[in-house]
């Protein structure tokens, strides 16, 4: 089978593949540092499926790089190849599918552990084993706004209308949560923004006071990606 490529656009030395190879069973996987080559691939067709990181970057003043980036989209988007998008990714699958205008800045900004409800009538496989509600952890100043029905919400919170959606009939799919973080980073991440957050709405103690564990919600979303992956290469042998 083709490899997962995962398309990481942390901007830190670490990088973010490391929150999803471990969950890909071994299989072949191929990561693009994109923010640190400044390009990423183009062609889809290369991959059984694309797994995208969160980044510290913004859709609203993009890097270079995006535009290869969402080059890519596009080229999954036409060649029928899986995508779930993470945060900036879930961002990045907007911008290049829907227009640049269907990312703007959040009127809520999320930090910290928030209840997300599934949303719609049949329950989308990318969300399957997720309850009705469930606690994920947010951190984003960004959001998805898409205009009529040009995407699927799958769910949303009363900050967030779009915390996860799909495009209409095709294995593409983004969250604006982030279920696949280790605890380390999330605290890293509540105090590095608490500390740089001059609104006062952002207190670290208490944040880090109600945090959860949510690695089983990382487990259970990739595992529902690479059913599909599975699914799709199948379907079209």
């Amino acid at each position: 089978m083709k490899p997962i490529l995962v398309l990481d656009a942390y901007l830190d030395d670490l990088g973010g593949a490391r929150n999803l190879e471990p969950r890909l069973g071994g299989r072949a996987a191929e990561v693009a540092r994109v923010a640190r080559t400044g390009t990423a691939p183009i062609d889809a067709t290369s991959y059984a499926g694309i797994l995208i990181t969160g980044s510290s970057a913004s859709l609203l003043e993009p890097p270079v790089w995006v535009q290869s980036a969402a080059e890519l989209m596009r080229s999954a988007a036409a060649n029928d190849v899986p995508v779930l998008g993470l945060c900036f990714g879930h961002q990045l699958l907007a911008h290049a599918l829907l227009g640049p205008d269907r990312v703007v800045l959040a009127e809520v900004p999320e930090l910290g552990f928030v209840e997300i409800e599934r949303r719609g009538g049949a329950l989308d496989p990318i969300l399957e084993g997720f309850d009705r509600r469930f606690t994920a952890f947010e951190s984003h100043r960004d959001e998805v706004r898409p205009r009529g029905d040009e995407v699927e919400i799958l769910a949303a919170n009363a900050a967030c209308a779009v915390q996860a959606f799909r495009i209409p009939g095709q294995p593409l799919w983004g969250v604006q949560f982030h279920p696949e973080m280790g605890q380390d980073e999330i605290r890293a991440l509540i105090r590095q923004r608490a500390a740089q957050d001059t609104s006062g709405r952002f207190d670290a103690d208490g944040l880090l006071a109600a945090a959860v564990d949510t690695d089983a919600l990382g487990d259970r979303i990739v595992a529902n990606f690479l059913e599909q992956v599975d699914a799709r290469a199948s379907a079209n042998r």
